[in-house]
């Protein structure tokens, strides 16, 4: 179909807003991506905190390479036609009357696929377990409970984290507008294991080398 002027405008102009959706798009892709880095650290926080409090063997994680790619498929068909018809009137001296109706239909479809792609390194560090370890000594001190346990979610507003933990009990830092030392505590403890993190996170392969060389050194 050969595409009128008026057509040709309505197509430029979708070309200027689907270029437009495409930078939102990334935009909004690295929102998520920095949120979903966010969640994972603060779920491993919480985890490694109910796990201590349990008496159970923890394990810090360290996430690197983060790459995100983010796939768009825009698909618009645009199509159009014209109806002419042509009324003859009866009476003598009338000339016909001619109808031109155009019509234009637009569809579009959007497929989006959004993938993110991490390094997983665990990381053997004793500044790690100690900072778990003030934790605890800053709840002792306060004679108040840091981490705290419900069978429910707790109300929106009371908590700074929350947590369900093997998905049977939720355990939360408590937060009120007169008491936030749960909540210092635990932004302190997130900044020293997760946004300070080692410059680079040991593998099992390090540790393994690393104690074969001390026990050559040792018997030397």
């Amino acid at each position: 179909m050969r595409l009128s002027q008026g057509s040709f405008l309505i197509v430029c102009l979708l070309a200027l807003v689907f270029g437009g959706c495409e930078s939102r798009m990334v935009q909004r892709n690295q929102v998520e991506m920095r949120s979903a880095l966010l969640e994972m650290y603060q779920d491993q926080v919480m985890d490694n905190l109910v796990r201590s409090h349990l008496r159970l063997p923890t394990m810090q994680i360290a996430y690197s390479n983060a790459t995100g790619t983010a796939t768009n498929l825009n698909k618009a068909t645009l199509t159009g036609g014209r109806t002419e018809t042509e009324n003859h009137f009866a009476s003598a001296g009338t000339s016909a009357l001619r109808v031109l109706l155009y019509s234009l239909s637009l569809t579009d479809e959007l497929d989006t696929t959004n993938q993110m792609t991490l390094t997983a390194n665990p990381v053997f560090n004793k500044e790690v377990s100690l900072a778990y370890q003030n934790f605890m000594a800053e709840e002792d001190a306060a004679k108040t409970q840091f981490l705290m346990s419900s069978p429910k979610m707790p109300p929106k507003g009371t908590y700074t984290a929350a947590y369900k933990f093997q998905n049977s009990t939720y355990y939360y830092i408590p937060f009120s507008n007169s008491d936030h030392r749960a909540a210092d505590a635990f932004i302190r403890l997130y900044n020293d294991v997760a946004v300070v993190a080692p410059p680079k996170a040991s593998t099992f392969l390090d540790q393994f080398l690393n104690e074969q060389t001390l026990q050559r050194l040792q018997q030397r």
